[in-house]
């Protein structure tokens, strides 16, 4: 807690903002965990965000059952309404829908194959966002992802898909803010060329859409690399990243995935082999001092404001 009172001027919740934790039964809702994390937010003057209220994962079983046999509208508007509608006023900004693109499912238009796009089709993302507004004017109401911000496989065309949609939005008067980027880096298979990125975010730019940096960390797949060194690519992963980011003068937020390598969801026992045994994607290390990484963010920040 008092890390993160002296780091964050916003907190984001990992979980306790999902569905299968705010609706684990049919109409019966538990908003504890997330009830606490705002009051805690404002009580120490911060600002909180919402995440998600759309998403492929983190559904609870019964609204999975519900959507493959008779999809309802009211199983997204309503619960949208409910949740969105209960904090107005409190929370400044939704990930409304999160990661409604996978290009490699095949479709021309680039989006996923979920659940959600099995029962409403392509408007699913509309009404998202068209009841989110309405349940709270005055919240920003962003479109959160990943896989674009470096060069692979399918990167070229995951920016592509993104942008088509977000320009199909706007033209649509849907009210959408900001483009969410979460920005799980990895500079070894996912490198980043400034020039690519640049060009992706100009596009968004010009859309009048506003960009946040949503869940920033960075992977290190590679086995035997000393602390040290994990530190300092994760630095200078960072500031190569943030450096292109803040250059367009439209990012309003960055927000870390985790504030200390301790919690990281990379650190779980199921995730820690996977990406490279004990990772340091953080600003602060286990006992919660600041790391080259911080100072990197530190960095890009005050040679943007100048």
């Amino acid at each position: 807690m008092e890390a993160v009172r002296r780091e964050c001027s916003c907190i984001v919740a990992e979980y306790q903002s999902k569905r299968h934790v705010l609706e684990p039964s049919r109409g019966m809702f538990d908003f504890e965990g997330m009830d606490r994390l705002v009051a805690f937010a404002h009580k120490n003057k911060m600002k909180f965000r919402g995440h998600t209220l759309v998403w492929h994962a983190a559904n609870p079983a019964w609204l999975v059952a519900e959507l493959n046999d008779v999809p309802k509208e009211g199983g997204l508007t309503e619960y949208i309404a409910k949740v969105v509608g209960r904090y107005r006023g409190r929370v400044h900004s939704w990930d409304v829908v999160n990661e409604a693109i996978n290009p490699a499912d095949g479709r021309s238009d680039g989006l996923r194959e979920s659940i959600w796009l099995k029962a409403f089709g392509t408007s699913y993302i509309d009404m998202a966002f068209h009841a989110a507004h309405e349940a709270d004017p005055n919240a920003s109401l962003v479109y959160n992802d990943y896989n674009t911000e470096g060069v692979w496989k399918y990167g070229d065309a995951w920016r592509s898909s993104t942008i088509e949609m977000l320009a199909g939005m706007k033209a649509r008067g849907v009210p959408i803010h900001a483009y969410g980027m979460q920005a799980h880096l990895d500079p070894n298979d996912r490198p980043i060329d400034p020039k690519v990125l640049a060009n992706f975010l100009q596009e968004i730019k010009d859309l009048g859409l506003r960009i946040q940096v949503t869940e920033l960390d960075v992977r290190d797949f590679k086995l035997g690399r000393s602390v040290e060194e994990k530190n300092r690519i994760a630095a200078e992963t960072t500031k190569l990243f943030l450096d292109v980011v803040l250059s367009l003068s439209v990012t309003d937020e960055i927000l870390t995935w985790g504030l200390s390598d301790k919690y990281s969801w990379l650190n779980d026992s199921k995730n820690a082999p996977f990406y490279g045994g004990i990772p340091s994607p953080l600003p602060l290390d286990w006992k919660m001092v600041r790391k080259p990484m911080w100072y990197a963010i530190a960095k890009s920040i005050a040679v943007k404001t100048k």
